[in-house]
């Protein structure tokens, strides 16, 4: 009959725990909350947006490879060669045009019928010469809806439709770009009797090829050695193709890596706060032991305060994902990639893990330190000692100090189990918001520093056909001779450069030594050296991606240049790499714009238009969303820093109940116990900005090949300030909220310590 009456009394004190200690609880909720949302969006939005793409792909025939050959292909051609290895091969040809009004640039292509087959996302087909389809990214940005009129490079057009192109998903001038302009860039279609009235001058051809058996390899060889391929590029190596599935890998391993990672974490701590909390309950525990309850009714009856945050925050968090899903996939892909018609949800799977996981991690928890304070008699957790001796105990007394220096000293170092949970949730709580200042800050600098290294030349053209150097050679131009390879296992393109010594592109070493290129001897970008693994003196073998033949070289040095992936050599020692005669070139870089046609040019970069490309990038997309990412940062780091304090309050009770019967007021008992752990606050701080910087440089060197670049991982001194004042803030704040604890606090804790 005592224990049934005690029963019902501790099940009423499910209730009134929760009231007494509700700031705790709701702090524990909102971190959960927190953490299963991000986990539930990044998921569901990855899983819909890669099961959509996947789709889409597989409709639309996207291409395998794109070329280019220096012998012209018929349509006879290409029918012999689908016939003879099982693939098609469809003409690609295109022209850009302008719109002055809006500085708007179209790249128009007709519509396909085997390859690159493009979806209408809105509106109807093409019927009349004077229509056009347009990405949707480009009439998103500059407000042109369906029916309006489009008038490029002076002819009119009416906008039917919005079509995309899976092989210009990331729409970029150049396969081997790396940032989009949505704004001002974008592709379109027109009917093949409306392109015929395009000035063909200025139209730009290539071969789209769909393999469908695992010959590769051996088409190529086929193609190489009756047309003499002048230029390949595999979809793997196609930017506009790669960058989708790319972020695809990159939000995937953030899902299925990173984010399990720091849900793990966070949940750990969590658990952990919650045991400390359960410690502190062991009289107790050993009192209802002690009345008859087994360690398993006991340790099931203490789950309960670990199952009710743990569903609370794990059903609010649900609720959170619910309402961000689609503007965050909206964000994360559609400001970047074309817009589709994606149907943003979660998965009962998805919902049950998150649940399932939380509370189960807490629930298990909570039993196992209920548990592990159990393992003494009923005695002993009554009287709250150990069987155990301890070493070492603080005692202090040949120490001449002050009563509040002894105290500090014994309160952080005479438990530090509990000093080191405090700092572990403080640097926690700060990692993810130094994470995103440092990125911010790393791509701020890659574009004021990184791409300004790479030379003073403000045009670079690689032609579709190489030249004869016989014509007097203009002051202002360098040429030179480029090829480009691919490294077995990796999908990132190589580009050969064969220069002499080049006034535009200095090679600078880290040391700042200049290199200057000489026969026989090979340099490579550090950005190829990070992707391939590879250090000065080291063997490289790589292929022609047209020939596929492939070659060795040692690379003698190594420069600095963390936007391209280059090998650069002497144009001599190219030459004789190619088994070439003469003083040929492909590849002109000047200082002012060149007059050449589209219709010669397979790829012209313009170094302001980079750098334009990243400014852009960087404002629109990389800030928007890091800017979400430190808001979640910030909330995190308040509430984690909140519970740390909380932590240190509910287990000092006792020491602010005596303070208070022997006489102290509020303040100084606020002065002696609260502030005791300042210090370890600053060693938190630290510890997340440490944290977060190096998992920043983690993502980035683990990233080269998805961001199609080095970024330098780095953080400002503003940013540092700012961080600093944040956490020091949220620190303050939690001071001040919990100051009411202190005050709340009875002598009578006391006195009921000293009876027990």
């Amino acid at each position: 009959m005592i224990k049934e009456n005690i029963t019902l009394t501790l099940n009423k004190r499910y209730l009134r725990n929760i009231k007494e200690n509700l700031s705790f609880y709701i702090s524990i909720t909102l971190l959960t909350a927190i953490v299963i949302c991000l986990y539930l969006t990044c998921s569901s939005s990855y899983r819909a947006v890669d099961e959509y793409m996947k789709n889409t792909r597989t409709d639309s025939h996207v291409e395998d490879g794109q070329f280019v050959t220096y012998t012209a292909m018929t349509g006879e051609d290409r029918k012999e060669l689908e016939d003879a290895w099982n693939v098609e091969i469809e003409q690609q040809s295109y022209t850009d045009l302008t719109e002055d009004e809006k500085g708007l640039e179209v790249r128009v292509f007709t519509p396909n019928e085997k390859v690159d087959i493009s979806i209408i996302t809105e509106g109807r087909e093409l019927q009349s010469a004077d229509e056009i389809l347009i990405s949707p990214l480009l009439a998103e940005k500059n407000q042109i809806q369906v029916g309006d009129q489009l008038t490029l490079s002076g002819k009119e057009f009416t906008v039917v439709g919005f079509c995309v192109r899976y092989d210009y998903m990331f729409c970029l001038k150049n396969v081997n770009d790396t940032f989009s302009l949505p704004a001002s860039f974008g592709v379109g279609e027109i009917l093949p009797e409306a392109f015929e009235k395009l000035d063909q001058d200025d139209v730009s051809r290539y071969e789209a090829i769909l393999y469908h058996e695992e010959n590769e390899w051996e088409v190529r060889k086929a193609i190489h050695e009756r047309f003499r391929t002048a230029n390949y590029v595999s979809a793997e190596n196609n930017n506009r193709i790669a960058t989708a599935q790319d972020q695809m890998t990159e939000l995937a391993a953030t899902n299925n890596e990173i984010l399990p990672a720091c849900l793990a974490f966070m949940v750990i701590l969590i658990a952990a706060v919650l045991g400390r909390k359960i410690k502190n309950e062991r009289r107790m525990i050993g009192i209802l032991n002690a009345l008859g309850y087994k360690k398993r009714e006991l340790a099931l009856h203490y789950s309960v305060f670990g199952l009710i945050p743990g569903l609370a925050g794990s059903l609010l968090g649900i609720v959170f994902a619910k309402v961000i899903l689609k503007p965050f996939g909206k964000l994360v892909f559609e400001e970047k990639l074309e817009p589709l018609p994606v149907g943003y949800h979660m998965m009962p799977r998805e919902l049950a893990v998150a649940i399932l996981f939380t509370v189960g991690l807490y629930t298990i928890t909570v039993i196992c330190i209920a548990y592990f304070q159990m393992r003494e008699t009923s005695v002993n957790m009554i009287r709250g000692i150990s069987s155990k001796k301890k070493k070492g105990a603080f005692r202090l007394t040949s120490w001449k100090a002050s009563f509040r220096k002894k105290y500090r000293f014994r309160a952080v170092f005479g438990n530090p189990g509990r000093s080191l949970i405090v700092l572990i949730g403080i640097g926690l709580g700060g990692l993810l918001l130094a994470f995103g200042y440092s990125c911010n800050d790393s791509i701020d600098r890659y574009v004021d520093e990184t791409v300004e290294a790479t030379g003073s030349y403000e045009y670079e053209y690689f032609l579709n056909t190489i030249k004869m150097d016989l014509l007097a050679i203009q002051k202002d131009e360098v040429h030179m001779l480029a090829a480009n390879f691919a490294v077995k296992g990796y999908s990132d393109a190589l580009t050969l450069l064969g220069m002499s010594q080049n006034e535009f592109m200095p090679l600078l070493t880290e040391s700042g030594e200049e290199l200057v290129p000489q026969d026989g001897k090979y340099y490579l970008s550090d950005m190829a050296a990070m992707i391939y693994g590879v250090k000065k003196g080291d063997s490289l073998t790589f292929y022609d991606v047209s020939s596929l033949q492939e070659f060795t070289v040692t690379i003698d040095d190594i420069f600095c240049n963390g936007s391209q992936s280059l090998l650069v050599s002497s144009r001599m020692a190219a030459m004789d790499l190619y088994n070439i005669p003469g003083n040929i070139y492909n590849v002109v870089m000047s200082d002012h714009e060149l007059d050449l046609k589209d219709s010669e040019i397979y790829k012209r970069i313009s170094k302001q238009e980079l750098i334009d490309q990243i400014r852009t990038t960087i404002s629109a997309q990389m800030h928007s969303y890091m800017g979400i990412l430190n808001l979640f940062s910030i909330l995190i780091s308040a509430i984690t820093i909140y519970l740390m304090v909380n932590v240190l309050l509910m287990e000092n009770v006792g020491s602010i109940s005596m303070l208070k019967v022997l006489g102290y007021h509020d303040k100084e008992i606020n002065s002696i116990v609260t502030n005791v752990y300042h210090f370890l606050v600053p060693l938190g701080i630290l510890l997340g900005l440490w944290l977060g910087v190096l998992l920043n440089k983690i993502n980035f060197e683990a990233s080269v090949a998805g961001y199609n670049t080095y970024i330098t991982s780095t953080i400002k001194p503003d940013s540092v300030i700012k961080y600093v004042v944040i956490m020091t803030v949220s620190y303050v704040i939690s001071l001040l909220l919990l100051r009411r604890k202190v005050q709340n606090v009875s002598m009578v804790e006391s006195l009921k310590n000293n009876r027990e």
